[in-house]
């Protein structure tokens, strides 16, 4: 890999300087997030597109969904976890989208987008958001060994937190069209 000559490095930082805050948190986590940033002020992208309407935000939750229930049928089950996840995390986006018209916050913190929706929250399904919530990011940044076990033995953990995440859209989607 060449290294960058130090006009390339100032030129990259005042780039960065450039965009809003909330991405320079993200490319501060995410270096990939960070060139994506300064291909899409470079080329005028959207960095993510969070202006979506609700009915969006539940298609895209359905597919993330499917996906991960297709994951589950191959030796995928960490994969399959961070999937549900995200199918969870749409669709309490458009349960905000719907609430209040403004776009969702650009997040993946299942707990600060429950937080942010007016919704009648059981014990069940904030215990359950939390254990997808908890598991997800185990899953993601361990997929190798989440949890402490191989990942043989975490295909009935990921059956589960997909089941749990189908139960969590189906009920957040009654929320967006009540009919």
């Amino acid at each position: 890999m060449m290294r960058a000559n130090i006009n390339e490095q100032t030129s990259y930082s005042s780039t960065l300087l450039r965009l809003r805050l909330s991405s320079l948190r993200a490319c501060a986590y995410f270096p990939f997030r960070a060139s994506f940033a300064v291909f899409s002020i470079r080329y005028s992208l959207p960095l993510m597109p969070h202006n979506l309407d609700a009915d969006r935000w539940l298609k895209q939750a359905t597919r993330d969904l499917q996906a991960a229930e297709h994951l589950l049928t191959g030796d995928y089950s960490s994969h399959a976890i961070v999937f549900a996840h995200l199918a969870v995390e749409k669709a309490l986006k458009a349960v905000f989208k719907a609430q209040t018209t403004n776009p969702p916050p650009v997040t993946h913190d299942l707990r600060h987008l429950a937080q942010r929706v007016d919704l009648p929250w059981t014990r069940d399904h904030r215990d359950t958001l939390d254990e997808l919530s908890d598991a997800s990011i185990l899953s993601l940044y361990a997929p190798d060994a989440p949890f402490g076990h191989p990942v043989a033995d975490q295909t009935d953990v990921a059956r589960k937190r997909v089941n749990d995440a189908r139960m969590l859209v189906g009920w957040l989607r009654r929320h967006v069209d009540p009919e």
